[in-house]
């Protein structure tokens, strides 16, 4: 099974965001495979992401992480499932990916990574999600900039009481 673009592969991909029946998804990755890309170098679980069918990013991710869904595949601007999981506010889909093995630390073409992205956009429970996962704050872009100078209120709150309250040394 091929990931390189298909047009018609392509149509077939985007009528499924219109679907309810996981069935249908089941019939494209037999034939397709589960990383078959867009024009834009995007996979089913990017795409179920940002057209916010969460139930079945998730589904897509249970059935098939051990089967060839590559969890880190990157996008044409080195975007990656988790890259758009804490864009959209996802953090059931974070939790599942962190879990999965997924690299929580990957930077896109301009050197943000998910963790970047989540506080840039102000999606505190995506950012904690990815913090409680182990994803590190002080990885910078490609212009210096790290997460840690983006951060929130509610996501400094959980900082000062879960990273720097805990690595306090014990007497």
């Amino acid at each position: 099974m091929s990931t390189k673009y298909n047009e018609e592969a392509e149509d077939l991909m985007f009528e499924l965001f219109d679907e309810d029946d996981f069935t249908k998804v089941i019939s494209f990755v037999d034939k397709y495979g589960c990383d078959f890309v867009d024009r834009d170098g995007r996979n089913l679980l990017m795409n179920f992401i940002v057209e916010g069918k969460s139930t079945f990013a998730i589904e897509l991710i249970k059935q098939y992480k051990m089967n060839g869904l590559n969890l880190d595949l990157q996008d044409d601007s080195g975007w990656t499932a988790l890259h758009f999981a804490a864009q959209e506010n996802s953090p059931e889909i974070i939790e599942l990916l962190a879990g999965s093995k997924a690299n929580l630390n990957i930077q896109e073409e301009n050197g943000r990574t998910p963790l970047f992205i989540a506080i840039f956009n102000r999606n505190d429970k995506s950012a904690i999600t990815l913090l409680e996962n182990g994803a590190d704050i002080t990885v910078n872009n490609n212009y210096g900039v790290s997460p840690m100078s983006l951060v929130t209120k509610k996501v400094k709150k959980w900082i000062n009481e879960n990273l720097i309250t805990n690595s306090k040394p014990t007497e």
